[in-house]
């Protein structure tokens, strides 16, 4: 295994409040990173890893970090330095959310466009997660102001186009997203900040409301054979490709982030360290 497969293999594994450090020589310690408090991870089409922390933006090469931090000088910077969640497209583009706003990068600059989501002067929403449709679009959850989609641009600037998507409401239920994900079948799961969970076909019908008493949904993944995984603040649950819930394990150790990896295993990082789920296969 080369030093950038290592690399991937064990920030991929890494959550909140992890000091990063390497087998049984130094590879990387958090006093390289702009922040020890790491709260999202993602690799990019061109293999390199982000790291977003309480204090800026990191990316990783295999042998050196290279900070990325917000300026209020230079509007081709991070809106914020508080990284709430990082997203790659299915055309390797990498997205940036923040407690004030989106940013999308640019390859070719090395630098960030500030993606406006609310018009003229409003101040921007806190970025929670995000996902894209097979149409293309994005859809970007926020905290408090609801779901907005995000239109590929058709014209010459280039310009990604923003509008407050109502699809997805339910009873007055769309201001807050702690999770967003869509599924096999392109049905759209979302968690709320009472501890609810919803999932809606594409077309925004409701096919199930349910509260599992387990915290908020802090994420929703793919799981086996069209199972989606909902982890929450304190406990992870599975349902079936018929929307049944066919597993559930809890624990008080405050669950902040998760990962699924290739072996079938959930990682997960609470306020205690990481701990490791064996997904089980519920078409057994």
């Amino acid at each position: 295994m080369n030093r950038l497969q290592f690399a991937i293999s064990l920030l991929m594994a890494l959550f909140a409040h992890c000091h990063l450090w390497a087998e049984a020589s130094r590879l990387y310690t958090s006093d390289r990173l702009t922040s020890m408090v790491i709260t999202c991870i993602a690799q990019d089409s061109r293999g390199y890893m982000w790291i977003g922390t309480q204090n800026g933006l990191n990316r990783f090469d295999g042998y050196r970090f290279t900070p990325y931090l917000y300026s209020d000088t230079n509007q081709r910077t991070i809106c914020h330095n508080n990284v709430t969640t990082l997203f790659v497209d299915r055309s390797g583009t990498l997205w940036v959310g923040s407690p004030k706003g989106l940013s999308r990068y640019d390859m070719a600059t090395e630098s960030f466009e500030r993606v406006k989501l609310r018009p003229g002067n409003l101040p921007e929403p806190r970025i929670t997660q995000l996902v894209q449709l097979r149409n293309g679009q994005l859809l970007v959850g926020t905290s408090g102001f609801g779901l907005y989609a995000l239109i590929p641009p058709t014209r010459k600037d280039g310009r990604w186009t923003a509008k407050q998507s109502r699809r997805y409401a339910h009873g007055g239920t769309d201001d807050y997203y702690t999770a967003i994900h869509v599924d096999t079948h392109g049905r759209l799961w979302k968690g709320d900040n009472l501890g609810r969970i919803f999932c809606y076909t594409p077309q925004g019908e409701l096919l199930l409301k349910t509260q599992p008493n387990c915290g908020v949904p802090v994420n929703i993944l793919n799981g086996r054979a069209g199972d989606v995984v909902v982890v929450c603040r304190n406990g992870v649950m599975i349902y079936s490709d018929a929307l049944h819930q066919t597993f559930k394990s809890t624990t008080t150790n405050g669950i902040g982030s998760a990962y699924c990896t290739r072996d079938n295993s959930l990682l997960v990082g609470a306020a205690h360290g990481m701990m490791r789920f064996g997904i089980p296969d519920t078409h057994l």
